[in-house]
């Protein structure tokens, strides 16, 4: 992101980011997979929010154990 002040822009991405991420870690897949959708409708090649659509929609067909941490481990490279 760089220094200095963020544009318009990068604050609507920091805050939509933050939201999607608040969600996805109180493992409320659907709301937090919209919030990352909603992201890439004005930003689509932001590659950390294409990302976590993908975990989202990951952990609605494979919902993590009740100690997860919110932590992603990757199985293959």
């Amino acid at each position: 992101m760089g220094y200095g002040v963020p544009s318009p822009q990068k604050k609507e991405l920091i805050s939509g980011f933050s939201e999607g991420t608040y969600l996805y870690r109180g493992r409320q897949w659907g709301p937090a997979l919209s919030a990352f959708e909603s992201i890439l409708e004005k930003f689509p090649d932001d590659g950390p929010t294409k990302t976590f659509v993908e975990r989202c929609k990951f952990f609605q067909q494979n919902p993590p154990s009740d100690d997860w941490d919110g932590v992603w481990v990757m199985e293959t490279k």
